[in-house]
C-alpha cells in the first residue's frame, strides 16, 4: 500500500518515521505556506491536487482535528482514508515479532480495517502469505479496500484472526472455533513502556482524597490558598507556576506531557522547587543530559481507536494512556497512588476559540507571545471523562468535578466551599 499523509505537523511525522519512505508519496496541509515545499523531500499538497496525482494512494489523518477532515472527506464521498491511532514505529516492531509465529500457508483473517490492521495486512503480504484477508466487514463497491485485499466469508475456516480494534467481544463467538489474537493493545507487555520506578507509588496515599488543579479560568488564588491552607494533597499541571509569586500553595505533584509546553518553558519547569514532577516522554530532549531524583519519566500511550472510550491505566508504570488533557494523566496517575476520592477543579473545558485567549486561563499571560501550543480538542477530552469515570464507579472510586461553572458534566457536581 501507498499512503499520503494529511497533516505536515508534529503527528505526521511521527506518522511518517512509522510507515518509512518507501510508503508514503506525499503530504497534504490546509496551510498554504507549506504547500509547494517537501517534508522529508515528500510534496506538500492540497486535497484537489491529490484527486489529479495520488488518488489511488490511501490517505491516513494525522491531525488532532481529525473529524474536522473526516466532515470534509465525507461531503466529497470520498472513504479511503485512514485515522492514525498512535502506533508508533516501535509498537509495530513488537507486533511484527509477533506475527512471526504465523506459517505463510495459515489461513489469517483481519478484524479491523484501521491503520495497525492495514499494516498488518501489508507485512504479511510482504512477507509471501496468500492465504490472508478481512473479516467480519463485507465487500462492496463502497468499502475502500475491496480492490486491495481478500475479504473472507463468514463460513470461511480459518487458522487465526488477528483483532486490531475494541471489538474483540463481537467476533469471539461467530469464530468460537478459530485461534483469536488481539493486538489492539499490547502495551502493557512491551518492556519500552515499563519504567519500574514508578512502582514505588502504587498505592501510597490509600483511602484519601486528593485535587487535581486545573488551570481554567473559573479558579481563584482564594482556592489554592484554602488548598493550602488545609494540607490537601493536590497536583497542579503545565504552567500553574506562573502563578506561585503570589502564593503560598504548591501541588505535591506536578504532572506535564504537553510536547510543545515541555519544549517551549522545560527549562522553567526544571527549575521549580517542588517535591515530585510526572513528566511525560513526549518530548524526549527534555530528558537528555537530564537527572533529577524528583523527576519521574512516564510513558504516555495512544494506542486505541479514535471516536472511541480511551482505555485506563491500572499501572501506571508501563504506562498511561493519553488523550487530549493532562487532566486525564493525572486521573490515573491518582487512582494509581490509591485515592478513593478525587476533586477537580479549574477544570472548566471550555476553551474560547484562540488557545492564547486571556479568558481560558487564570493566570494572565499564562502563554508567552508566539509560543507554539496545542489546540484543545473538547469532543475528545470528553471520551477522556468519560472513561475515567466509568473505571472509577467500577472501582469504587468518586471523582467529582468541584469547579466553578464550566462545561465539565461527565462527573458529578460538588461545590467547592463544602468541603472544608
Amino acid at each position: 500500500m501507498k499512503f499520503v499523509i494529511w497533516g505536515a505537523g508534529t503527528m505526521g511525522k511521527r506518522l511518517f518515521d512509522l510507515l518509512t519512505s518507501n510508503k508514503v508519496s506525499a503530504f497534504i496541509d490546509i496551510d498554504e505556506t507549506k504547500r509547494g515545499q517537501k517534508l522529508f523531500d515528500k510534496p506538500i499538497i492540497d486535497f484537489k491536487n491529490y484527486k489529479k496525482s495520488y488518488s489511488t494512494d490511501t490517505i491516513i489523518i494525522s491531525i488532532m482535528q481529525y473529524k474536522e477532515v473526516e466532515d470534509f472527506l465525507g461531503n466529497q464521498n470520498f472513504y479511503n482514508y485512514l485515522i492514525f491511532d498512535g502506533t508508533e514505529k516501535h509498537y509495530f516492531k513488537f507486533v511484527k515479532k509477533f506475527l512471526s509465529k504465523y506459517n505463510s500457508k495459515d489461513k489469517i483473517g483481519i478484524y479491523g480495517t484501521n491503520l495497525l490492521g492495514m499494516l498488518i495486512l501489508d507485512h504479511l503480504q510482504g512477507k509471501g502469505f496468500q492465504n490472508i484477508g478481512i473479516v467480519g466487514e463485507e465487500k462492496s463497491k463502497n468499502n475502500p479496500y475491496a480492490h486491495k485485499f481478500h475479504f473472507w466469508q463468514a463460513n470461511e475456516k480459518l487458522d487465526y484472526i488477528v483483532v486490531t480494534n475494541e471489538d474483540y467481544k463481537k467476533i469471539a463467538v461467530p469464530y468460537r472455533n478459530v485461534k483469536i489474537d488481539d493486538l489492539s493493545d499490547c502495551s502493557i507487555k512491551m518492556s519500552e513502556y515499563h519504567n519500574p520506578n514508578l512502582e514505588k507509588f502504587k498505592d501510597i496515599h490509600m483511602g484519601k482524597r486528593c485535587f487535581i488543579v486545573g488551570n481554567g479560568p473559573s479558579l481563584t488564588y482564594k482556592d489554592l490558598e484554602r488548598l493550602h491552607q488545609h494540607n490537601e494533597i493536590t497536583f497542579g499541571v503545565n504552567r500553574v507556576y506562573r502563578a506561585f509569586s503570589d502564593l503560598k500553595w504548591r501541588p505535591n505533584y506536578f504532572c506535564m506531557s504537553d510536547n510543545f509546553g515541555l519544549k517551549s518553558y522545560g527549562d522553567d519547569v526544571k527549575k521549580l522547587d517542588l517535591p515530585c514532577f510526572f513528566i511525560s516522554n513526549d518530548y524526549q530532549k527534555f530528558w537528555e543530559n537530564f537527572s533529577d531524583e524528583r523527576f519521574y519519566q512516564f510513558y504516555r500511550i495512544r494506542r486505541f481507536e479514535k471516536n472511541t472510550l480511551p482505555p485506563f491505566s491500572g499501572d501506571i508504570s508501563k504506562g498511561v494512556y493519553g488523550l487530549a488533557t493532562v487532566t486525564y494523566d493525572c486521573l490515573q496517575i491518582a487512582v494509581y497512588m490509591g485515592f478513593k476520592e478525587i476533586y477537580l477543579i479549574g477544570v472548566d473545558s471550555n476553551y474560547a476559540d484562540s488557545q492564547y485567549d486571556v479568558k481560558n486561563h487564570f493566570i494572565e499571560n499564562y502563554y508567552d507571545p508566539g509560543m507554539k501550543v496545542n489546540s484543545f480538542v473538547t469532543y475528545s477530552a470528553f471520551l477522556a471523562y468519560q472513561s475515567a469515570r466509568h473505571y472509577a464507579e467500577r472501582h469504587g472510586i468518586k471523582i467529582y468535578n468541584a469547579t466553578r461553572g464550566g462545561k465539565l458534566e461527565v462527573f458529578e457536581r460538588v461545590d467547592f466551599d463544602s468541603l472544608f
